[in-house]
């Protein structure tokens, strides 16, 4: 069984590691590419360079993704199939991982906090040996470290190579809290400090397989009880999780459809990537406005229709499992926290960039508001999950980004009103500088500053005192929105 696990993980490396390797070198041109372009766009020239330097950080993104996915699901699928044939056959391997109250077990897998090493801890008849397997997770070289149970000290002891032996009788104390602890993306049922020779050491208790039981783990540590502390007040909690969820996918009315989740897949990975393709469209290419933004808009609110629609099918897992004790909480769905992300981000970023909103907080207070209220739909059932405050915390962000995209654009695409232009003179000009330069200009107009934002090509011609026509809309929901143009654009456009 050893030897089969290692040729998996050598296959999931041979899938991997040639992307992982070509990925930094790419992106470095891709960086490039952009950076160039934009030093070209800065100076009035053709933006294709910067274009295309974006379409290859997608194309890198997109395919990095799709591969380790795949690779991943390959990997998982080959380990289950062993399993299974392992379980069917459990006399073939000696070395199989148990969890502590099965009959002759005598052993945990635990990881050192923070070393992250992985030992193999074993109740030997008078001391407890820790015996090294790995470290940062396990593999198929940890499991051909591991001891099977059964040998006295003295056997353990001869066949250890690298670990730490304890005896019983020098245990001052063990205090073992049964709590997922997120320091680790293991499985795990929890933390316990260990007391000896005046030193304390952490370790988390891992999960191989189901959950151990407060009754497990005291019985494993029997012969210290004395000197055992467990804090299992969490333990229920997440054991009611955990039936919860079972009882959701057991439930013809709300289980998972894995077939029609499987068809689904492929969109969700497009949604991921397609909204930004369109968003570089948009950005660099000289394409009309209106029907780019509305299709901006229908790719975000795609996933999200999805999502209300399809419950059974589709699920915003990334989110609700946060701190979530189960790593599974609804298995066979698709997963559309990423796609609702990565196609409500370019649709805000374009609203900010293109429209100068005279009073922020129209927009911003409206789009919060909806964020709170489409996390409170999509999460109305709130089953199945341990802390739904945060994950409607995160849903709420997720949803306020959409909505001022959402509520910015069509601000706009609707807007029937007649637009106000004013001749202004330029009181000051600068570039403020963060994450990205803004190029801004300063106008005194009924004794209140207004500073607006504009293109770079339009800042580098004028300058302090110049006249530029400051154009307001009223918007289709009152969000005031204004533009500035040159007198020689004006003239030539009316």
């Amino acid at each position: 069984m050893d030897e089969k696990r290692k040729e998996i993980e050598k296959q999931y490396q041979k899938r991997t590691r040639p992307l992982l390797l070509l990925t930094l070198p790419l992106d470095l041109i891709a960086l490039v590419l952009v950076a160039y372009g934009a030093r070209v766009y800065r100076e009035g020239g053709s933006p294709l360079m910067q274009f295309a330097g974006f379409l290859l950080m997608i194309a890198i993104g997109a395919t990095l993704a799709i591969v380790l996915r795949r690779a991943a699901r390959l990997r998982q699928e080959a380990l289950d199939a062993l399993e299974r044939e392992y379980a069917a056959n459990p006399d073939a391997d000696e070395e199989r991982i148990h969890i502590p109250g099965e009959a002759g077990t005598t052993s945990l897998l635990v990881m050192g906090y923070p070393s992250d090493t992985i030992y193999q801890l074993i109740s030997g008849p008078g001391e407890y040996h820790f015996v090294k397997l790995g470290w940062g997770g396990l593999n198929a070289a940890s499991y051909e470290k591991m001891i099977p149970p059964g040998l006295d000290d003295a056997a353990i002891r001869a066949r250890m190579e690298k670990g730490l032996s304890v005896p019983k009788s020098e245990v001052e104390g063990i205090d073992l809290t049964m709590k997922h602890c997120v320091s680790t993306q293991l499985p795990n049922d929890g933390i316990f400090t260990l007391r000896s020779g005046g030193k304390k050491r952490k370790f988390i208790v891992l999960r191989p397989d189901e959950p151990a039981t407060p009754e497990a783990m005291r019985a494993f540590f029997a012969d210290v009880s004395g000197r055992l502390t467990v804090d299992a007040a969490r333990y229920e909690k997440a054991a009611a999780l955990r039936a919860e969820i079972r009882e959701l996918n057991d439930d013809p009315e709300t289980a998972p459809d894995p077939e029609k989740a499987k068809k689904l897949r492929p969109l969700a990975i497009a949604l991921c990537i397609v909204p930004w393709l369109s968003y570089a469209v948009w950005r660099f290419l000289d394409v009309p406005y209106r029907p780019m933004a509305a299709l901006q808009i229908l790719l975000a609110l795609l996933p999200v229709v999805l999502t209300l629609a399809l419950p059974r099918v589709c699920s915003v897992n990334e989110a609700v499992k946060l701190r979530n004790d189960d790593p599974d909480a609804r298995p066979g769905t698709v997963d559309m926290t990423s796609p609702i992300l990565f196609s409500a981000a370019p649709l805000a970023l374009g609203t900010f960039a293109d429209f100068n909103f005279l009073d922020s907080w129209r927009l911003l207070i409206p789009a919060i508001v909806f964020g709170m209220l489409l996390a409170l739909l999509v999460t109305r059932n709130g089953r199945g999950v341990r802390r739904i405050w945060l994950a409607r915390v995160l849903l709420a962000l997720m949803f306020s980004a959409l909505g001022i995209g959402l509520i910015g654009e069509t601000n706009f695409l609707l807007d029937g009103s007649e637009p106000v232009a004013e001749r202004l003179a330029i009181s000051d000009m600068y570039v403020s500088s963060g994450n990205y330069s803004s190029y801004v200009l300063e106008f005194e107009r009924g004794g209140e500053t207004l500073s607006l934002d504009v293109e770079p090509q339009l800042y580098d011609r004028v300058e302090p005192g110049d006249t530029v026509y400051v154009v307001t809309n009223h918007g289709a929901f009152g969000i005031e929105y204004a533009t500035v143009w040159t007198v020689d654009e004006w003239n030539y456009r009316y």
